[in-house]
C-alpha cells in the first residue's frame, strides 16, 4: 500500500489544512489512497474573500496576460502527466492508458482552448 496523501485546500495563494477530511477510495480495490477536505463554511467563506480580494487585480489583467496563465496551467499538467494520470486512475479506478492518453490530455486541451478563447473575446 502506498502512503496516503492528505490534501489541503488551496486559499489566497497557499495550502490550508481543514478541521476535518474524508477518505477518498480507489473504486477497483477499495483502498483508501487520499484525505480530502470536508471543508467547513468558514473554509468556504475564506475561499471567498480571497477571491474577492484577488479580484480586482485579476480584471484588469489583457486578454493576452489572462491566455499565458491559462497556457501555463496546460504546460505544467502537461510537464507532470503521468503524476495526474497515475492520481486519476487511482481516483477512478480506471485504466492507467486510459487517463494518460484522453483524461489529462483533454484536461491540457481543455485549458488551451479557454487561452485562445480569452484572445477572441470582444471583453479584452
Amino acid at each position: 500500500m502506498a502512503s496516503i496523501q492528505r490534501v489541503n485546500n488551496f486559499i489566497d495563494g497557499k495550502f490550508v489544512p481543514t478541521e476535518s477530511y474524508l477518505d477518498s477510495f480507489n473504486p477497483s480495490t477499495e483502498e483508501v489512497i487520499a484525505h480530502i477536505p470536508d471543508s467547513s463554511p468558514e473554509d468556504a467563506n475564506q475561499a471567498i474573500e480571497a477571491a474577492r480580494k484577488a479580484f480586482p487585480a485579476w480584471s484588469r489583467q489583457t486578454a493576452t496576460k489572462r491566455a499565458y496563465y491559462l497556457n501555463k496551467i496546460a504546460d505544467l499538467i502537461q510537464e507532470r502527466l503521468e503524476d495526474f494520470a497515475r492520481a486519476e486512475s487511482l481516483d477512478q479506478g480506471k485504466p492507467l492508458s486510459l487517463a494518460r492518453t484522453l483524461e489529462i490530455p483533454r484536461a491540457v486541451e481543455n485549458f488551451r482552448f479557454f487561452a485562445q478563447a480569452i484572445t477572441q473575446s470582444r471583453e479584452r
